[in-house]
């Protein structure tokens, strides 16, 4: 679709900016599609393009009156969809949780078991081994806040 709105959909913004609500459907249904391929762009995600638009849309609806121009509508339109979609990846980096190995003491036991069981330069190196590993106590991590 170009930048320039047919005379159905230039009325339709008319309407929509003084509150009717299907003309608004009218323009959701002819720019839905654009906004959600522009936040698969940045989000690189389906599931989450699609939340963007929806969360995209009453901001619209709320904030039509200050489209200046109604023949930017596409731009603008697409802007707003771009801006929650970056948003959204912001927050979600923010609280990705990194899983990270642990410990497993269980391990140890066993090749401690293991060397007591050995006999010799096995045991010795078993125990050279055991007593190599050293558990450092977990430290406490500041997280900002969303």
């Amino acid at each position: 679709m170009t930048s320039e709105l047919s005379d159905g959909l230039a009325g339709a913004v008319a309407l929509a900016a003084a509150g009717d609500e299907a003309a608004f459907a009218r323009i959701v249904q002819a720019h839905h599609d654009d906004m959600t391929r522009v936040s698969f762009v940045i989000c690189g995600d389906l599931d989450m393009a699609d939340e963007v638009v929806q969360v995209a849309w009453p901001i619209i609806w709320r904030k039509f009156g200050t489209l200046r121009d109604p023949s930017r509508l596409r731009p603008w339109l697409v802007s707003v969809a771009a801006n929650e979609a970056r948003q959204l990846v912001r927050r979600r980096r923010r609280r990705t949780v990194v899983e990270l190995a642990v410990f497993d003491g269980s391990r140890l036991a066993v090749v401690a078991e293991h060397a007591a069981e050995s006999s010799g330069s096995d045991r010795a190196e078993l125990e050279e081994l055991v007593a190599s590993i050293r558990i450092d106590p977990p430290r406490a991590t500041q997280y900002s806040s969303p």
